[in-house]
């Protein structure tokens, strides 16, 4: 199960919506984001596999209502 965000996180960044074949490069390899930094992934149609390369792997498909 994916966490939740922290209650007092607020935006302060968005990247223009991208499909498969517009996605920036840096998104298709390993990365991070800045300590405090969390990111959101809103998928508006079809499939995404999230991975989570850490100690303990995750693997999430997300959907729309996902």
């Amino acid at each position: 199960m994916l966490k939740s965000l922290p209650a007092d996180v607020r935006p302060y960044r968005r990247t223009p919506e991208f499909t498969e074949s517009t996605i920036p490069k840096g998104l298709l390899k390993e990365h991070t984001t800045k300590p405090g930094v969390w990111g959101v992934i809103h998928v508006t149609q079809g499939l995404l596999e999230y991975r989570i390369l850490a100690t303990v792997p995750e693997r999430h498909l997300l959907t729309p209502d996902k």
